[in-house]
């Protein structure tokens, strides 16, 4: 948003603007210069998902934006190469290893990396570090949300390459029984998503809410 100053714009998107939009669900794609990170404790399993733009991506993994849109062979490794070093999760402050990674891209230029990671009967801190931040253009935002067993937001926080990490207790969260429903993962999935001249926000809820402002000047800062 080229019509608001660096200082006033920043605090709005950082605390109210992009903090707000967390339990909503996007059908748009990614902004450059804004991803996300979804968190889910399921039945005797973390699922974690990161969301960049192509544009964020392509750089990082010696890639054209065209080669990740084609899905080739070659630009399938490349991306499961960073996707292997995106993501440092600790349980109790030990290190995690995914059992599985999964790496795809989309009709709306988003670059998803998926993993997913077996957890204990009781978990009281995770900790998350998305260390591609630190690789990414400066004054990259990474919106981060944590959801409990029933779609229940536990945790949020705006990471950059200055703050690429946060930690969360889980209190009761991690000890409740898993609901027999499938995940609700999909249905409260965080994607902060931006367009570049307008945004319109779908919420998980039956209400709708919507984002008129451009929100550019995330590069700024």
């Amino acid at each position: 948003m080229h019509l608001f100053t660096r200082s006033c714009v920043m605090m709005r998107l950082t605390l109210p603007g992009v903090l707000g939009l967390a339990l909503c669900v996007s059908a748009l794609a990614h902004d450059p210069g804004l991803s996300s990170a979804n968190l889910e404790i399921a039945d005797g399993a973390v699922n974690l998902q990161l969301t960049y733009n192509e544009r964020d991506i392509a750089g990082l993994v010696g890639a054209t934006v065209d080669e990740l849109k084609s899905g080739s062979v070659e630009a399938r490794a490349k991306l499961d190469v960073a996707a292997r070093r995106a993501v440092l999760l600790q349980f109790e402050g030990q290190p995690q290893t995914p059992n599985s990674i999964a790496t795809s891209t989309d009709q709306n230029s988003n670059v998803e990396l998926r993993y997913t990671f077996t957890s204990p009967a009781a978990i009281a801190e995770i900790g998350f570090e998305s260390a591609l931040l630190k690789e990414m253009a400066f004054g990259h935002r990474q919106a981060f949300a944590a959801f409990d067993f029933s779609g229940r937001e536990i945790a949020r926080s705006i990471l950059s390459g200055r703050e690429s990490g946060t930690t969360f207790s889980l209190g009761n969260s991690a000890t409740q029984q898993a609901p027999d429903s499938k995940s609700r993962f999909s249905a409260f999935s965080f994607s902060a998503s931006i367009t570049s001249s307008r945004a319109m926000i779908i919420c998980s809820s039956s209400s709708a809410c919507s984002l008129s402002a451009a929100l550019r000047a995330r590069r700024c800062c």
